[in-house]
């Protein structure tokens, strides 16, 4: 009998722990429209106040052939080089998952010295930030985009996109682990 009490407080336990489970946050960039922005500082506007974590996903809501998604170096950033990117989406909307800390730096390899680009600095934290409310997207909202497409993501390649995230500008999403534990639970309970 001691046994199964053991088990049943350690399934428990296990459980409550997997239940925790991680939290990251989805955001469309500029509050919705990847585009030309209205004034220099929109993006950086709409990013200042956001705490970006490791496991967060940029989405970039654009018209494929309208607008492009790199990820590129400070060097590259500031000067608009586009010539070789850390990463590259040609197909909208694209959705970029941070997989480091520190700055990460994003333009439109067709735009960027018309100030669309982007800088984020990701911790190693989970989101806690809200993205801004009410400031307005930088540039028109775009029309529907096609279904997206992509591949593997290397240089010269898209990344895989998935369908867009409802219109808000961050989404919650939490992974719950501990139904694994629940047949262990069921178990010390017999």
């Amino acid at each position: 009998m001691g046994g199964k009490v053991i088990l049943m407080i350690l399934a428990v336990a296990a459980a409550a722990i997997g239940f925790r489970g991680s939290d990251a946050a989805t955001y469309s960039v500029g509050n919705g429209a990847w585009s030309i922005p209205t004034s220099n500082s929109a993006y950086s506007d709409w990013a200042k106040n956001i705490k970006f974590a490791v496991g967060d996903v940029l989405t970039f809501n654009f018209t494929t052939g309208a607008h492009t998604v790199a990820e590129v170096n400070k060097k590259d950033y500031d000067s608009c080089n586009v010539g070789s990117p850390i990463l590259i989406d040609n197909n909208g909307p694209a959705n970029i998952t941070l997989k480091s800390t520190g700055p990460h730096y994003f333009v439109c390899t067709i735009h960027c010295a018309q100030g669309q680009k982007l800088t984020v600095n990701v911790t190693s934290a989970g989101s806690t930030s809200s993205p801004p409310k009410s400031s307005p997207a930088p540039g028109s909202t775009p029309s529907s985009p096609p279904p997206p497409t992509g591949s593997s993501p290397s240089p010269g390649s898209s990344t895989s996109t998935p369908p867009p995230p409802p219109p808000s500008g961050a989404t919650s999403v939490s992974i719950f682990s501990g139904l694994m534990f629940l047949p262990i639970f069921l178990a010390a309970l017999l």
